[in-house]
């Protein structure tokens, strides 16, 4: 299976290089990379969601509401962080590293620039999460995914009802 040209263009836009694992998560890379491989995957989702809560949260456009939502959501991100660094460490695994910002990310003007931003991180990471479950061998492991699946998904829903957009309009929005 091959990665489409508008989803790499995503990742690369969105995420930036470091989520690129994320789709050797899904089998778009070569079979065997294992559990630590796919944990990885995982970490570097949630550094590059963590820098874009960052430039949200330092662009000065936020008001007190969507600032302590912003706050809540990249908490949820640092406990994932901790809680996956240790994992890979456990198991005897180096975790990735925090990727140095590009210089030309997306431009942030409007309070709505940014919280857009975070809702387009966000459904990465619950899809791209829900498509790493099957590729974790260790059930544990993949429930872990399905769970921080399961917080993306949330965080999505609050940030968009913050950007004044309606719930998805059919069951199984994600993942797909």
């Amino acid at each position: 299976m091959t990665a489409s040209r508008p989803r790499r263009a995503f990742v690369a836009t969105c995420l930036g290089a470091a989520a690129l694992p994320a789709l050797a998560a899904r089998g778009e890379a070569p079979v065997g990379a294992g559990d630590v491989a796919v944990l990885n995957a995982m970490l570097a989702i949630e550094l590059e969601t963590l820098a874009a809560y960052r430039r949200a949260a330092l662009c000065g456009l936020l008001v007190p509401a969507a600032q302590d939502l912003a706050g809540r959501c990249a908490a949820d991100h640092r406990a994932h962080r901790e809680l996956l660094v240790a994992t890979i460490r456990a198991l005897g695994g180096v975790p990735v590293e925090a990727p140095t910002p590009p210089d030309n990310a997306v431009a942030l003007a409007r309070e709505a620039d940014a919280l857009d931003l975070a809702a387009r991180c966000e459904r990465f990471a619950a899809s791209a999460y829900l498509a790493m479950v099957p590729a974790l061998r260790d059930r544990g492991l993949a429930k872990l995914a399905a769970r921080v699946a399961a917080d993306e998904a949330m965080h999505w829903g609050m940030v968009n009802a913050a950007l004044g957009r309606p719930p998805p309009g059919a069951a199984l929005s994600f993942g797909a």
